[in-house]
């Protein structure tokens, strides 16, 4: 298991149909992911910034500002319109599973290889962590609209296990 603590090393792309994460600026830590999963990730990094924004008491007005920064509509549009069938790129992902959890104020990105190996760990401020959800989106819906999904969906799960654990959070 090897940690990443800097920000600045991890970048997210498209690769035709897959989500590439890069964790290292030298490329030696890149994660091929489908645009599905990647979906499912960045839904689980938002839970998870939020959780983290509780952890350092950051004010709700603070939230709402990061938000204005995201635009959902013009995301993907300046992508080329392609065929109504799905295609996929030559290419397979290499990553099998996923854990993404908050430590206090930083958020802890699991990957776990296709074909074992060593765990991926990158630790990251909660928003730095948003940055990386804001790039990973626009990744994702550019690969999915590469692939010719025409579906709506454009997130992951609703997060409703534990409802009743964090349901009324009282800071002081």
């Amino acid at each position: 298991m090897e940690d990443l603590f800097t920000f600045e090393a991890v970048t997210s792309e498209t690769h035709y149909d897959l989500w590439v994460l890069n964790l290292k600026s030298d490329g030696s830590k890149r994660l091929t992911i489908t645009y599905q999963m990647g979906f499912t990730i960045l839904s689980d990094i938002l839970l998870a910034c939020k959780m983290a924004m509780c952890y350092e008491q950051v004010a709700s007005k603070h939230w709402r500002e990061f938000a204005k920064l995201t635009t959902w509509r013009e995301e993907a549009e300046d992508a080329e319109a392609v065929h109504p069938i799905y295609r996929r790129s030559r290419e397979l992902p290499n990553v099998k599973a996923y854990n993404v959890a908050y430590e206090n104020n930083l958020v802890r990105l699991e990957f776990f290889p296709e074909g074992g190996g060593d765990m991926l760990t990158a630790k990251i401020h909660f928003s730095d962590a948003f940055k990386l959800y804001r790039g990973g989106r626009i990744a994702c819906r550019t690969s999915k609209h590469w692939a010719g999904d025409t579906s709506r969906i454009y997130s992951g799960r609703a997060h409703l296990a534990d409802a009743e654990d964090n349901d009324k959070l009282i800071v002081q």
